[in-house]
């Protein structure tokens, strides 16, 4: 196999890996919602707002 080809190779598995691990998805959440906000970062649709926020805290108004 030449060298692009194992390179192409290489990045499809690494991104695969971390798409399906969430491993880009840094929060915390409780663990009856991490399946769910796993798959919503998988898609990318969590605001960079939620990035690093702690999701089991109480809500405000504020």
């Amino acid at each position: 196999m030449n060298i692009k080809k194992t390179l192409l190779l290489l990045t499809l598995v690494i991104t695969t890996f971390v798409l399906s691990t969430g491993a880009y998805a840094d929060f915390t959440a409780s663990d009856w919602a991490k399946g769910e906000l796993d798959e919503a970062a998988g898609m990318g649709i969590i605001p960079d707002s939620l990035q690093n926020a702690d999701l089991t805290q109480d809500i405000t108004r504020a």
